[in-house]
């Protein structure tokens, strides 16, 4: 498997996580801003609306990748770590090269992102899970064996932000085989038209209902060049570029690819979760393709838009995602 990074710079892993990362330009990581959000403020409940909870609520997201390491900003949100190398034991693997660091440190903030219609205190906990070889490098085995675990233990979300080449059916598989969570993945960042491709370009071709494929926005609200795109391949696009986050040490930094899309989508999927405790995967996941709205520049590069946390949560709220079409 390929590391493939945004600034064009391959590095010699067996998995891809797709990132580029800069020096951050602010100090103070609780300064991450409110992308992803609706700037619409949120309506009035209108009658017959189903009541979302009310109580504290703590949603159970799983980060796939190569080991989170515990930075400040992260305090409180990690569960006990797990290491999949390939059989899964619970145990804690030091974060190789930061990527798994700054997408968990995303992921963690998206309740600082909440939009202000949010009337439920709720928190997210991050399952760190390393998929690893004996080596301690990124592999596709251990991968679908995390994706597994997660699903036995039963994480309503997981974020895969991880590419891969070649033969990919066993991790198909494995996402098949847990239907009762939602899986996030990134389009990767080659620039290409995942229409034109055939299943073993990317998992996002012919996904199932309960997975979502994302793109990566700027800050402008239109899709990064070196997106990938598709409109039937890619459900939506998310920031995912000059993202702030945490770096090894705890310090801010600024990263940029389709990986820093996924906690994205998957923290705006644990709010949907923590509202609506007894919805499906799939609702989820039709809630945030249906609540997207149309991206500026070219509305037919994804199948159904920008991320509007706002949106979505409505379409829960009354009921609208029940079926798996729009």
């Amino acid at each position: 498997m390929r590391f493939v990074a945004v600034s064009a710079v391959a590095l010699a892993l067996l998995a891809s996580a797709a990132c580029r990362s800069d020096a951050a330009t602010a100090p103070d990581l609780a300064r991450i801003d409110q992308r992803g959000r609706s700037a619409t403020p949120a309506a009035a409940p209108a009658p017959g609306e189903r009541e979302r909870s009310t109580a504290s609520t703590s949603v159970d997201v799983a980060v796939i990748d190569a080991g989170v390491d515990p930075v400040p900003g992260l305090a409180g949100q990690l569960e006990a770590p797990v290491r999949c190398a390939p059989e899964c034991t619970m145990q804690a693997t030091p974060d190789v090269d930061g990527h798994g660091t700054a997408v968990a440190s995303i992921l963690a903030a998206a309740d600082d992102r909440a939009p202000g219609s949010v009337d439920h205190a709720w928190t997210i906990s991050v399952r760190p899970i390393a998929a690893v070889d004996a080596r301690g490098e990124r592999s596709l085995p251990a991968v679908a064996n995390a994706v597994r675990w997660a699903a036995e233990h039963r994480i309503r979300v997981i974020a895969l932000p991880l590419e891969f080449g070649g033969d990919q059916d066993e991790l198909r598989r494995a996402i098949t085989e847990a239907p009762d969570a939602l899986v996030v993945l990134p389009a990767g960042n080659d620039g290409l038209d995942l229409d034109a491709a055939g299943p073993s370009a990317s998992r996002c071709v012919d996904h199932p209902a309960n997975v979502l494929c994302v793109a990566a926005l700027r800050d402008d609200g239109r899709l990064d060049g070196r997106s990938n795109r598709g409109r039937r391949a890619v459900d939506l696009a998310a920031p995912g570029v000059e993202v702030p986050t945490s770096d090894r040490q705890g310090r801010a930094r600024r990263v940029s690819g389709t990986s820093f899309a996924v906690p994205e989508v998957a923290g705006a999927a644990a709010l949907l979760a923590s509202a609506h405790p007894s919805a499906t995967a799939v609702q989820l996941a039709t809630a945030l393709r249906c609540g997207a709205r149309p991206l500026q520049s070219d509305p037919s590069a994804v199948g159904h838009g920008a991320l509007d946390v706002t949106a979505a949560l409505r379409r829960l709220d009354a009921g609208a995602a029940r079926s798996s079409a729009c």
